[in-house]
């Protein structure tokens, strides 16, 4: 399987915070989800939607102003749908923050799953070692 590459890095800001001061999981889940489909995006050429996401077990917590780096790579794709592994690593401390897979699954204009392209599909296996 290919490297995990950088997608994105966060701020965690005041607005980040749940009640105990820490990021808000929730917030870590939408930065989760927002990389996962624009990196499943960038792989398609095509716009897709969250069809399922594994468990997400919190290891360590992120505080106020710490820099979080989600870093994701391929894990499967299939006839309609691509699977994003990813983890998010705070380079603050350097830890693992929680790691999840995200399945998305390729849309139309009209918000249906469609195929994705035999050559795209071919290309990403080829990419990513699949």
């Amino acid at each position: 399987m290919a490297k995990k590459q950088l997608i994105v890095s966060k701020l965690c800001k005041t607005f980040d915070l749940g009640v105990n001061e820490n990021l808000f999981g929730g917030r870590m889940l939408e930065w989760l989800d927002e990389a996962g489909g624009i990196y499943a995006y960038k792989q398609l050429r095509g716009h897709v939607a969250t069809v399922k996401v594994s468990e997400v077990v919190f290891k360590v917590p992120v505080h106020e102003r710490d820099v979080i780096d989600i870093m994701g790579t391929v894990k499967d794709v299939g006839n309609t749908s691509i699977t994003i592994e990813m983890d998010a690593v705070n380079t603050t401390s350097s830890a693992l923050v929680c790691s999840c897979e995200i399945k998305y699954v390729n849309m139309n204009s009209k918000n249906e799953a469609i195929p994705i392209a035999d050559d795209a599909r071919a290309r990403i296996k080829r990419e990513f070692g699949l």
